[in-house]
């Protein structure tokens, strides 16, 4: 009876900060048109990032990610990048025109739909060809005959990231096997070496309970990043760090059907974890461990 007061009072500030945060994007989202009035977007994206180029920077970027393709991948498929990492750097740096690669095509980087609803980021992600993870963007691009690169294991796999563990969560996924399965698009397994031991998550206690306390309640997380990560983005910035690889595996045909079974959904799953396995197997040190969940 005693906890009402203050279960009040919290909700109370709960609605204050959720006006805040409505108030502050609409005066942000106003703004922006204003903005986009006087300069459009697409010119204005461009002259900033060519006024703020570094070449050197570039280089050191360029010999520090890569993405190693041995098989040949269709023209249109579904990359699945594994691990989620802390940030999905690799996956990012390796689809841009940064970072090129004999037999890889940079593709539309899926991400989660609360980006697309903030002014200005949700811009820039179009400008640089990312779309939404809900299943009708994804599905809509690949019926344009684009190719998407997704991170399977998402929030939760972001949150097991450790040092020369690969910990995976793809067993229990579902909804981009179907995807695959009804627009009979192929799947490409995508098998990250490094990024986790460069750019970690933070250890600390309280940030770690903070984002346990988030995904159990809205399932998301946020990215702390270590002091070695931001040690390491510095570094970056004077020199190439120890290489991160990134090694495709051979492309996964799909027959279409439209109306799949939970038994072709699962059928294909384990024939997209059997591909991981074998690319773990092929190209990863005796330091590294996998799990898969």
């Amino acid at each position: 009876m005693y906890l009402w007061p203050a279960v009040g009072v919290l909700t109370i500030l709960f609605i204050m900060v959720i006006v805040v945060l409505i108030t502050i994007n609409l005066v942000l989202g106003l703004g922006v048109i204003a903005m986009y009035t006087i300069c459009p977007k697409e010119p204005m994206f461009e002259y900033i990032i060519e006024t703020f180029r570094n070449p050197q920077i570039e280089n050191n970027i360029r010999d520090t990610f890569s993405v190693v393709v041995k098989e040949p991948i269709p023209h249109n498929a579904i990359y699945v990048w594994s691990p989620h990492a802390l940030m999905s750097i690799s996956t990012f740096m390796c689809n841009r025109s940064l970072c090129k690669a004999d037999g890889y095509t940079p593709n539309h980087i899926v991400t989660i739909p609360l980006i697309q609803y903030i002014p200005i980021v949700s811009d820039v992600a179009r400008y640089f060809g990312i779309i939404s993870s809900d299943y009708r963007s994804i599905e809509s691009t690949l019926k344009k005959k684009e190719s998407v690169s997704l991170m399977l294991g998402g929030v939760r796999e972001m949150n097991m990231t450790e040092d020369f563990k690969i910990h995976l969560y793809a067993k229990r996924r579902r909804g981009i096997f179907r995807l695959a399965l009804t627009t009979g698009t192929p799947i490409v397994p995508v098998l990250t070496l490094g990024e986790n031991e460069l750019f970690p998550s933070s250890n600390i206690s309280l940030l770690k309970s903070f984002n346990q306390l988030l995904y159990a309640n809205f399932g998301m997380s946020l990215p702390f990043p270590s002091i070695r990560s931001l040690q390491n983005w510095v570094k970056l910035s004077q020199g190439p760090l120890k290489p991160i690889r990134s090694f495709t595996g051979k492309a996964i045909e799909v027959i279409q059907k439209n109306e799949p079974t939970e038994e072709d959904i699962s059928s294909l799953r384990d024939r997209y974890i059997k591909a991981v396995e074998e690319i773990f197997k092929e190209h990863a040190g005796p330091e590294y461990t996998l799990q898969i969940d």
